[in-house]
């Protein structure tokens, strides 16, 4: 089942008709496995017809955050002047969430909307990248939530985002020669996984492990022909030497190791994706990664 609040006013948002949960009888609502919901104006959340959800047996939920404007990361709740909390979330106890339009840095992940207590049961956490330019680094006033449970991280690449004609800041030697801010934010990717989700298994999805990339003027002293996972393996390694990240020395080798880089042919193979994705999008998603091959 998927459940999506209607999209305001000038939104780039897909604007499905609405789902009316007050006429959910008992039955619909045992039912309900997979939850999806999308980014909204908060308003709508504080409207006499919403109410809190009871689906005790939905153990997948989809949080879509807005489509970002550029330089600004994107959010739940949007155009929220006080830090109220979705309704529809309040009494929901995912064990898989999947988080789709995030940037490099999570910025969302720490987003006004979501309790912290959804979080609490969660042991897959599946992220998809966002489809514009990085922003600006700066500190995030929320604090990160506590993934107590967490057992495995998955961060998938979107070919739908980095192959529409949208800046590539990760993997476009052309961006990345444009803007040392930009290889920065692209590079940190991985160092800011590892902060986040410290001794938890991490799989990075589809980062185009064969290409070969040019650092450009990041300032960096690394030659033509470093894949995207060396570039990124490359930057944790001086991250950490640097003092450029709360990650030890002595833990460095230990971290590496929960890393794993594979190709989406791998993951469609390796992973349950099924019950997270529709198979006409990752038909789509295999589409447009032949077509970069040729």
């Amino acid at each position: 089942m998927r459940l999506a609040t209607p999209a305001s006013s000038g939104s780039e948002l897909r604007s499905p008709k609405p789902v009316d949960v007050s006429q959910w009888n008992e039955r619909t609502r045992n039912l309900t496995r997979f939850l999806s919901i999308q980014a909204h104006n908060d308003i709508w959340c504080h409207l006499s017809h919403t109410r809190q959800l009871d689906l005790p047996n939905t153990k997948i939920l989809q949080i879509e955050a807005d489509q970002h404007r550029p330089w600004s990361p994107g959010i739940f709740h949007k155009w929220s002047s006080e830090e109220r909390y979705c309704p529809l979330l309040k009494a929901l106890r995912p064990e898989i969430m999947i988080m789709r339009n995030i940037e490099q840095q999570m910025f969302e992940i720490q987003c006004r909307g979501i309790p912290s207590r959804t979080f609490l049961e969660v042991r897959t956490l599946v992220i998809t990248s966002s489809s514009v330019d990085p922003p600006k680094l700066h500190l995030y006033q929320w604090p990160p939530p506590e993934f107590v449970k967490l057992d495995k991280v998955i961060w998938i690449v979107d070919p739908q985002a980095f192959y529409s004609g949208s800046p590539v800041y990760l993997l476009s030697s052309e961006q990345v020669s444009s803007s040392a801010a930009s290889t920065r934010i692209g590079k940190l990717l991985l160092v800011s996984l590892l902060e986040r989700f410290k001794d938890i298994p991490i799989t990075i999805v589809n980062l185009g492990a064969s290409q070969q990339r040019q650092l450009g003027s990041s300032g960096v002293s690394s030659p033509v022909g470093f894949t995207a996972e060396e570039i990124l393996r490359n930057s944790l390694v001086q991250a950490v030497n640097n003092g450029g990240c709360n990650i030890k020395k002595e833990q460095l080798k230990k971290i590496e190791g929960l890393v794993d880089f594979i190709t989406l042919e791998e993951f469609l193979v390796k992973e349950d994706w099924k019950d997270w994705f529709e198979k006409e999008e990752m038909t789509n998603w295999v589409a447009i990664m032949n077509m970069q091959k040729n």
